[in-house]
């Protein structure tokens, strides 16, 4: 069943696009010890956020349209890495500390990582990632409905005639 706004549908076409691309970009972290970088992803949700909102602009011609599909890419996206990357972190979790434990090791924190922390730490960093990227989603999915309203092809209305006569013109008295 497809959605009937145009916002909700191309927010979730977005961020189901840009989901399976982190998705892919944490497996590959997690089990090759390589990704493509935030750098990478960053930039795909940027694009995503605003190609979301130039969409949803175009198709309603408000720029409303497009924040909202914005927030739904941003929303979307980040709740399903969240779910995918807890199920990595807690699958994987000696291998996440270790890294943890290297990273503080490094700048002689002091900090000793438990497997219950460097879940912690990672579903925290995940619910603050979701909520940057819900905010800059409404950002970039505004500017893009703004884009997108520009370039609307909304129908145009068609000319009805008046269907008004004007004032009914007084009775004539007849000559006597």
């Amino acid at each position: 069943m497809q959605p009937r706004n145009p916002a909700v549908r191309e927010g979730l076409i977005f961020g189901a696009g840009l989901a399976v691309l982190l998705v892919i970009n944490a497996v590959l972290n997690i089990y090759a010890d390589i990704g493509w970088g935030q750098i990478i992803t960053l930039l795909a949700g940027i694009g995503a956020m605003l190609f979301a909102g130039v969409r949803a602009g175009q198709a309603t011609g408000r720029a409303n349209a497009g924040m909202i599909a914005g927030l739904v890419t941003g929303l979307f996206s980040s709740a399903v890495d969240l779910v995918v990357v807890t199920a990595l972190t807690i699958v994987n979790v000696d291998k996440v500390r270790r890294a943890y434990q290297t990273a503080a090791d490094a700048v002689g924190g002091g900090i000793h990582y438990t497997n219950q922390s460097a879940v912690g730490f990672a579903v925290l960093g995940l619910f603050i990632s979701l909520i940057v990227a819900s905010l800059i989603g409404l950002g970039l999915g505004w500017l893009g409905g703004r884009i997108g309203r520009d370039r609307a092809a909304l129908p145009t209305q068609v000319y009805q005639e008046s269907l008004y006569q004007g004032m009914p013109q007084p009775p004539q008295n007849p000559p006597t």
